[in-house]
C-alpha cells in the first residue's frame, strides 16, 4: 500500500497494519499451497488467488474514487476496508488450510 498523499493525517499504524496483514495473507496462501498434493489442487488455488487480487485491486480502486472526498473520515474508511479485506482474505485461506490439516 503506497502512502496517500490525499489523506497526510492517517497515522502511519494504518499502513503498518496494512502490511502485517499482507504479509500474513502471503504467508497463508504459500502455506496452503504447499499443502496441496495435487497439481490441479494447486492449480486451482493459483487462479482463484490470482482472481482475488484482481478483485482486492478493483475493490481498492473503488475505493480510492468513493472516498475521494476532503476530510479524514474519509479516508480513515478507506484504509480500515483495505486492511479488513486483506485481514479477511488471509483468515480464508488459514482456515483453509486447517480444514486440510484434520482430514
Amino acid at each position: 500500500m503506497v502512502k496517500d498523499s490525499a489523506c497526510p493525517n492517517v497515522s502511519d499504524c494504518a499502513f503498518r497494519a496494512y502490511a502485517a496483514w499482507e504479509k500474513q495473507m502471503k504467508d497463508e496462501y504459500d502455506r496452503l499451497l504447499r499443502e496441496l498434493k495435487k497439481e490441479d489442487d494447486k492449480l486451482a488455488l493459483k487462479q482463484a488467488q490470482e482472481a482475488w487480487l484482481a478483485y482486492r485491486d478493483a475493490t481498492f480502486t473503488s475505493y480510492d474514487f468513493m472516498f475521494d472526498i476532503p476530510g479524514n473520515k474519509w479516508c480513515l474508511q478507506r484504509h480500515e476496508d483495505r486492511i479488513g479485506l486483506v485481514r479477511d482474505r488471509a483468515l480464508q485461506l488459514r482456515s483453509y488450510y486447517e480444514l486440510l490439516r484434520k482430514k
